[in-house]
């Protein structure tokens, strides 16, 4: 799939449509703020006591996680983060990616009715949580768009913007 640019619009206006075309553009920004990340970038963090930009991706990809997990209605194991630890940027980033692509190809599947049905499913190793909808929206979508901001942000601070060129309102690459 081609992450640099958003592809075209659906051509109607369902719930499923809407949350999909939410997460393909969470997607493009996502690909543009990890796109050409150093070294440096990835070990930045503005302060002692903040997440380096690499610690945010890696958070990141948990959210990914309860994203697909939710839309494909399974649970998602708290277990994850320190199964994915040590993992490679790269690898990080594809993953995050993939299943923000599988998603949003599942939300647009979605009818009305199916969205009364969504459930977050997390499992710990003490207890199961479920949560409807809403909290998927209020919780790891918005979080994944508020650190993917973060990461912009910390990337700036580093001394390598995103490139220019990228046209968020468009939905179009710098190439």
């Amino acid at each position: 799939m081609n992450y640099s640019n958003i592809q075209e619009p659906p051509s109607s206006y369902t719930s499923g449509n809407i949350i999909s075309r939410f997460i393909n553009g969470l997607t493009f920004r996502y690909y543009w703020a990890t796109e050409k990340l150093t070294s440096e970038d990835l070990d930045h963090k503005p302060c002692e006591s903040s997440m380096s930009s690499l610690e945010t991706i890696e958070h990141m990809l948990w959210l990914t996680e309860l994203i697909k997990n939710a839309l494909l209605g399974k649970e998602s194991h708290r277990t994850f983060n320190q199964e994915m630890k040590g993992t490679a940027f790269s690898e990080l980033r594809q993953l995050s990616l993939s299943n923000l692509e599988l998603a949003s190809a599942e939300a647009r599947k979605k009818a009305p009715e199916d969205l009364e049905t969504i459930q977050i499913l997390i499992r710990t190793k003490d207890k199961d949580f479920s949560f409807p909808l809403w909290n998927l929206i209020n919780g790891p979508l918005s979080d994944f768009m508020y650190h993917t901001g973060q990461i912009v942000s910390f990337r700036r601070a580093s001394g390598n913007p995103i490139p220019k060129g990228v046209n968020h309102l468009l939905g179009k690459g710098a190439y």
